[in-house]
C-alpha cells in the first residue's frame, strides 16, 4: 500500500489522539481533518477503507494495524473505541440505517466529537447537560454524517443543510429524584456492557 505523501514513513506527523468515550469513526475524522482531506478520500488511500460506517461496529486488523502505526495507540485502546462491547446485547440504535445521536452543549467545544455511548439505545440523555439527545437535524431531519461534513466546516455541522447542531434548543431537564434515577440506570448499564458482565 502507497503512503499518502502527506504523511512521514513513520509516526504520523499529525494525530489527534482520542477524547473520552470518542467513537472510532469520530476519531478518523478528526485525524483526516487534520491534514485538511475529506474522511472517505484519507482512508480510502491509506487503509483502503470504502464503508466507514461499518468501522464502528467491526474494525478489521488491517484497519489497526495502520492506525497503530500512524498514532503509536494500542491496538485495544483503539478496538475499545468501537460499538463490539455493545453490539452482542442488540441495545444500539442501529435499525437499518446507523443512528448516531449528539447532546447540542456537548459539541459547543472548541474541538467537537462524538461518543460511543450516545449510541445506545437507553442513553437518551446526556448525563453531562441533563439534556435530550436529539438524532437526526433539528433543521432538516437528516441522519448525524459528520464523515460528510467538509473540512473547513465544523465536526457539529449537518452535512446536508448545513445547520450548526451546537445551537440546537433541545430540552434541558431539571434536576429531580427521577432525572437522577434515569441517569445512574444510564451510566450503570453502559458500564456493565462495557465489562460484558450485564444480566439483561
Amino acid at each position: 500500500m502507497t503512503r499518502p505523501p502527506f504523511l512521514s514513513g513513520g509516526i504520523w506527523p499529525i494525530h489527534p489522539y482520542p477524547l473520552p468515550d470518542e467513537l472510532l469513526s469520530s476519531w478518523m475524522v478528526r485525524i483526516a481533518r487534520a491534514y485538511g482531506v475529506q474522511p472517505y478520500s484519507f482512508w480510502r488511500q491509506l487503509a483502503g477503507i470504502s464503508q466507514f460506517r461499518a468501522l464502528d461496529e467491526q474494525v478489521s486488523p488491517g484497519v489497526l494495524e495502520v492506525l497503530y502505526r500512524g498514532t503509536g495507540i494500542n491496538p485495544l485502546q483503539i478496538r475499545a473505541m468501537t460499538l463490539a462491547s455493545f453490539a452482542e446485547f442488540g441495545l444500539l440504535r442501529n435499525d437499518n440505517h446507523p443512528v448516531i445521536p449528539f447532546c447540542p452543549k456537548c459539541l459547543t467545544i472548541p474541538v467537537p466529537f462524538y461518543r460511543r455511548a450516545w449510541c445506545l439505545e437507553f442513553v437518551t440523555i446526556c448525563a453531562i447537560h441533563q439534556v435530550e439527545l436529539q438524532t437526526t437535524c433539528p433543521a432538516c431531519g437528516a441522519l448525524i454524517r459528520f464523515e460528510h461534513v467538509q473540512v473547513n466546516q465544523s465536526l457539529a455541522t449537518c452535512h446536508n443543510c448545513g445547520f450548526d447542531f451546537a445551537t440546537t434548543a433541545a430540552s434541558t431537564y431539571e434536576p429531580s429524584d427521577q432525572l437522577a434515577t434515569v441517569l445512574v440506570h444510564q451510566t450503570y448499564l453502559a458500564c456493565q456492557l462495557e465489562t460484558g458482565s450485564a444480566h439483561l
